[in-house]
């Protein structure tokens, strides 16, 4: 195995790929990457952060640039790219030029993540167990051992959520007492599926390899193997969180149509939001965002807690970020802050240039 360079800085070991070549740079990172995991082999349970992958290039090729979107955002990899900039034709004043994506790539990509469109969407529903989970109300809300319980089985599917690398959040809804049907609760639990993102261009240069009929088996198979991975985890919620051999019912609501019905929020108690992922990292840089204008004392000054954890768990917060995230760029409405547009499609941004301060 040769490494263009293998070094350490003050968070650990960090891989340099040098690619100047423009035909090279096409496989940059599989090469970057296929020498982080020999290394990362060497060290057992070493994570996905643990080790810091450099490259070093031009960045022209546009597959590049989108696979480096990629791991910053979904991914998740813990990559830095710096492009050679010289001051003279002398190779002494050579000097790297840390890269970051413009903005119009980052709403290109953020438009099509951050969508009622691409996510997926699981609810099971259980039956009340009395003096577990039930729907008596202390005024007005969930009673106590209700909320404790309800918010554990939230958490925990936060947590497998994390674990399977999914981007979302789930949450609890309780009918109000005052439904017939408030003897059942639910459990949200909604995710980015990927295979609703296909990008056209990318994916005309396979499906002109393929015939017609195989189309289905290359988009609409994985589409649906997606419902089926939610539904399993949420299965695995119920029976691992509830009694023994607990189950509950599970269906498919289209989200799109969840997040702007009335129904949804006008008659039940919505509570233990939970995001995970690229969506939690979105939504605490939206929060990031307001709590810097109040801080500021410029412009609309929000009504928010002291704290910020209190507003991540914020069910209603989270709700208004939900909705606010099915709008296209120069879609959002006029009725909302122009800086919570910006907070969303700056998201990446702000990941980028944090490995700015690294120093190797």
């Amino acid at each position: 195995m040769e490494l263009d360079l293998l070094g350490h800085h003050e968070d650990g070991l960090f891989i340099l790929e040098l690619k100047v070549d423009r035909a090279a740079e096409r496989n940059a990172f599989s090469e970057l990457f296929a020498y982080s995991n020999y290394v990362a082999g060497m060290f057992a349970l070493s994570g996905h952060k643990d080790i810091t992958n450099v490259l070093v290039s031009t960045m022209d090729v546009k597959i590049t640039r989108q696979a480096y979107l990629y791991d910053l955002l979904v991914a998740d990899r813990d990559v830095v790219i710096y492009a050679p900039v010289f001051g003279t034709d002398a190779l002494e004043s050579l000097r790297l030029q840390l890269h970051v994506p413009n903005d119009d790539e980052f709403k290109r990509f953020t438009n099509q993540l951050l969508s009622h469109d691409a996510m997926g969407c699981v609810v099971i529903t259980i039956d009340d167990m009395p003096g577990w989970i039930d729907n008596k109300e202390e005024d007005g809300s969930p009673n106590e051992w209700t909320r404790k319980h309800l918010t554990g089985l939230s958490n925990y599917a936060a947590q497998l959520m994390e674990e399977e690398q999914l981007h979302g959040f789930c949450f609890v809804r309780k009918f109000w007492d005052s439904i017939p049907w408030s003897n059942r609760s639910s459990l949200f639990i909604c995710a980015l599926n990927p295979f609703r993102l296909a990008e056209p261009e990318r994916a005309n240069a396979i499906t002109e390899q393929l015939g017609e009929e195989l189309h289905a088996n290359l988009f609409e198979a994985p589409l649906y193997a997606f419902d089926g991975r939610l539904i399993r985890l949420a299965q695995r919620v119920a029976n691992d969180g509830l009694t023994h051999g607990g189950h509950g019912e599970v269906e498919l609501p289209l989200w799109s149509a969840v997040v702007t019905s009335v129904s949804e929020v006008a008659i039940s108690h919505n509570f233990a939001f939970r995001p995970t992922g690229m969506m939690r990292e979105a939504y605490v840089s939206y929060l990031n965002a307001i709590y810097a204008r109040n801080a500021s004392g410029v412009g609309y000054q929000e009504d928010v807690s002291k704290l910020k954890v209190n507003e991540i768990s914020n069910w209603l917060r989270a709700w208004m970020f939900m909705e606010m995230c099915g709008f296209q760029a120069g879609e959002v409405p006029e009725t909302e802050d122009v800086d919570d547009e910006a907070a969303i499609t700056g998201l990446a941004r702000t990941n980028a240039l944090v490995v700015s301060r690294r120093r190797f």
